[in-house]
C-alpha cells in the first residue's frame, strides 16, 4: 500500500473474511507505515452478523481514516461515522440502500402480485442473460453435470459434498452456459459484474497454476473468442475419466439458458435441487442477495420471483428430459439424510460412493478464494458451520411474514412441500 499512497492514491484493505485478530494486526502495521497519508478499510457488507460484529469491534479500536462497505446499509454506515470514520457504500445502483429498508410492509397480502411479475419478467430478461445467437461446434461435448436451482437453496453445500468424490470435478460458479462464446462472457461479466472468479479458480485447480497464470490462459481464449463450448471442451478434455459439475444458480432464470445444456453436451445429468420457498426466500433477504443484481425491486419480491420461475424454467426443461438423466432431490433431505441422499446421487451417476462426501468442511475442495483472504464464489455464510446441520431444515419451513404468491404455492405444491 505504501507505493500507491506515495504515488498520490487512496488505498483501501480488503477485510474480506478475515477474523478480528489479524485485522487488528493489519491495522497496526498499515497505520505504522502510512503514518498521516489517507487510506482505507474495505468491508462486506452482507457478512453473518457475528463475523461482522467481530470485524466492526476491531475497526473501531484501531480507527482508519476511511471506510468503503460493499453492499452496505445506512444503518452500518452509520454506526462508523458515529466514531469519525467518512464511510461509503458500494452498490451496484444507488436505489439499492434505499430499496433494501422496504422489504417489509405493513400489507398482509403477497409480496409478488401480477403487474410486479410482469415487471419482473421484463427486467430480469433485460439483465440476467444478455441476448445471443447460440450455436453448436461440430460434435457435442462429453456428458457434464449440471445441478439446477434458484439462488440461496444448498447448491454450494451440494457442490462441496460432491467435490468429495475423486469421480467428479465441481467447480465454483462457471457461469458460461449463457454465452456463445467466452469473449461474450468476459465483457459481460466485466461490464455487469457478473462473476467470473469461478472459471478463474476451476484454471488454477485444473492446470496446477497460480491466479496470473490461470488469467492469461483465459485472456487467450478471449482474444481468440474461442466458443463456450471449446472452453467447456479444455476443462473436460483435462478430467480423464472424471465428471465435470457445472454448478450455477443464475442458469435457472432463462429457459433459453438452460436449453443450451441439451444442445452442447451428449446426454447431461441434471440435479433438480428444491429447498422450500420460505427457507429460500429468507435465505436471499438475509445474505442481501439482492445486491448482486441491479433491479429496483425489493430482495422479498426478487427472491420469491427466483423462486418461482427458477423452478418453472427447470421443469421445462426437465419435461422433455429422460429421467434416467434426472435427479431431484430436497435441500431438507441433503441436510437430514446425508448420507442416504448421496449414496442415491452416486447410483445415478454410476459412480462410486466416497465417505469424503459427507464431510464438506474438510479437505481442499475449492471452498477458498483465487487468493488469500478472497472468499469462494457461492454460499456466504458457508463457513458459519463446521458440519452438516440437520436444523437448517426444520428453519426452512419456518413461514413468512406474508404469504408467497398462489402460483408460487401452487409450484411448492407440485415439488411435494404442501406446509405452505
Amino acid at each position: 500500500m505504501q507505493p500507491l499512497s506515495l504515488a498520490g492514491a487512496l488505498p483501501f484493505l480488503a477485510l474480506s473474511y478475515m477474523r478480528g485478530e489479524k485485522i487488528l494486526e493489519l491495522l497496526k502495521v498499515t497505520k505504522r507505515l502510512l503514518g498521516d497519508r489517507p487510506w482505507g478499510v474495505g468491508l462486506l457488507g452482507f457478512l453473518p452478523q457475528e463475523l461482522w460484529e467481530e470485524q466492526i469491534l476491531a475497526v473501531l479500536e484501531m480507527p482508519p481514516p476511511f471506510a468503503l462497505i460493499a453492499g452496505g446499509q445506512p444503518h452500518q454506515v452509520a454506526r462508523l461515522e458515529s466514531r469519525g470514520i467518512p464511510t461509503y457504500i458500494h452498490v451496484p445502483s444507488p436505489a439499492l440502500p434505499e430499496s433494501t429498508t422496504n422489504d417489509s410492509s405493513p400489507s398482509t397480502g403477497p409480496v409478488l402480485t401480477e403487474h410486479r411479475l410482469r415487471e419482473l419478467d421484463k427486467s430480469v430478461r433485460q439483465r440476467v442473460f444478455p441476448p445471443a445467437d447460440f450455436g453448436v461446434n461440430g460434435r457435442k461435448n462429453k456428458p457434464a453435470v449440471f445441478i439446477l436451482s434458484p439462488p440461496r437453496s444448498g447448491s454450494t453445500l451440494l457442490r462441496v459434498m460432491l467435490a468429495g468424490n475423486t469421480a467428479l470435478f465441481p467447480p465454483p460458479e462457471l457461469n458460461l452456459l449463457g454465452f456463445k462464446t467466452f469473449g461474450d462472457f468476459k465483457n459481460y461479466a466485466s461490464h455487469y459484474h457478473f462473476p467470473s472468479s469461478g472459471i478463474e479458480r476451476a484454471i488454477m485447480e485444473l492446470c496446477a497454476v497460480e491466479l496470473q497464470e490461470a488469467k492469461d490462459i483465459l485472456d487467450d481464449f478471449a482474444k481468440r473468442n474461442i466458443s463456450v463450448q471449446e472452453c467447456y471442451a479444455f476443462i473436460q478434455d483435462r478430467l480423464g475419466d472424471r465428471l465435470l459439475v457445472d454448478k450455477s444458480p443464475a442458469y435457472s432464470a432463462s429457459l433459453p439458458v438452460l436449453r443450451r445444456a441439451e444442445v452442447l453436451f451428449d446426454s447431461p445429468y441434471y440435479i433438480h435441487l428444491m429447498r422450500h420457498p420460505y427457507g429460500m426466500i429468507r435465505s436471499f433477504v438475509e445474505v442481501k442477495t439482492k445486491q448482486l443484481f441491479d433491479l429496483p425491486f425489493s430482495g422479498r419480491e426478487l427472491a420469491e420471483y427466483l423462486w418461482l420461475r427458477g423452478h418453472q424454467n427447470i421443469l421445462a426443461l426437465l419435461k422433455n428430459v429422460p429421467a434416467r438423466r434426472q435427479f431431484h432431490v430436497k435441500f431438507e433431505d441433503l441436510v437430514s439424510s446425508p448420507r442416504n441422499t448421496m449414496e442415491d446421487l452416486c447410483r445415478f451417476l454410476s459412480i462410486p460412493f466416497a465417505e469424503g462426501m459427507l464431510r464438506p468442511y474438510e479437505g481442499e475442495k475449492m471452498t477458498d478464494g483465487r487468493f488469500e483472504e478472497e472468499m469462494m464464489v457461492g454460499d456466504p455464510r458457508f463457513f458459519s458451520h463446521q458440519t452438516i446441520d440437520p436444523r437448517v431444515a426444520e428453519r426452512s419451513r419456518e413461514r413468512l411474514d406474508r404469504p408467497i404468491c398462489d402460483l408460487a404455492k401452487e409450484i411448492a405444491m407440485s415439488l411435494g412441500y404442501s406446509d405452505l
